[in-house]
């Protein structure tokens, strides 16, 4: 009987040290229960982003005062602002590995150290090749350094009066799958007042009616310009699909300093003039 319940002891005392072992098993290095895996697969598409800081592992700085840089992605494809121009090209995302396409974007200039920060993004940019989602924040990795994003602002479409009296410059238009930034040395313009627009689409200035709805809806009446012919075949061209474009405008966004038309077959983005 003794030898009986000696052996019962031993049996309870084994499955105690199991259960021990089980649990240090669940714990991390510190004795604190193992984090779970950030899942990192999750869909970049429909999501925009705010950089914070960016860099070499160890040296990353914080985005200068008074600029902001912004990513989005959508369609198979990545925009936002570099803070002086704007920038966009494909993107590529297999699991949680993450590229982009030849990345284009505007041409203007900006003072130091603005243009050095837009231009060390945009080569990082380029390098990225994984990513991470957790707690509305975006990490984008490459080789020896991370950018580093925050959840943007809700997109919200904006009560009509929030176009009266402001003024715009194009930075990129075409279809939905193919959008090109506006030609360097070319200056399109766009003017909401009384409801009209008017503007200059870099050869000849235009005016029309506006009408605004419900729901960041917008139409464009018929468009009166005058009939300056341009030095460049290309400039007259990028005019002319601008014009085409403007008149097939269905609605609108905002989203801070950017303005975006939408018509049936893609888009016109602008920037707020200064």
């Amino acid at each position: 009987m003794k030898q009986q319940n000696k052996l019962a002891k031993m049996m309870v005392m084994s499955f105690l040290f199991v259960l021990m072992l089980v649990g240090c098993g669940s714990a991390g290095s510190d004795g604190q229960p193992a984090e779970p895996e950030i899942e990192s697969s999750t869909s970049l598409n429909g999501t925009s982003w705010v950089l914070q800081e960016f860099g070499p592992d160890g040296s990353r700085t914080p985005v200068l005062p008074d600029t902001s840089v912004t990513l989005l992605f959508e369609d198979g494809r990545i925009s936002g602002s570099a803070n002086c121009n704007t920038f966009f090209a494909d993107v590529t995302q297999e699991g949680s590995a993450l590229s982009f396409g030849p990345i284009g974007s505007t041409r203007m200039a900006c003072p130091e150290p603005i243009m050095q920060q837009e231009n060390d993004f945009l080569a990082a940019l380029a390098l990225v090749n994984h990513y991470v989602v957790a707690e509305g924040q975006l990490t984008l990795t490459y080789d020896g350094g991370l950018l580093i994003f925050a959840t943007a602002p809700t997109e919200v479409v904006p009560d009509n009066s929030s176009l009266e009296g402001t003024s715009w410059v194009l930075v990129s238009l075409g279809s939905d799958d193919n959008v090109t930034a506006v030609l360097p040395d070319s200056t399109a313009t766009l003017n909401f007042a009384d409801g009209q627009v008017s503007g200059n689409a870099s050869c000849n200035s235009y005016s029309g009616e506006v009408t605004l709805g419900e729901d960041g809806a917008m139409t464009v009446g018929m468009l009166a310009s005058t009939l300056m012919a341009c030095m460049e075949e290309a400039m007259m061209q990028q005019e002319a699909d601008f014009m085409a474009a403007l008149g097939q405008v269905t609605s609108y966004t905002l989203s801070g300093s950017q303005l975006t038309l939408h018509t049936p077959e893609g888009v016109l983005n602008f920037e707020a003039a200064e």
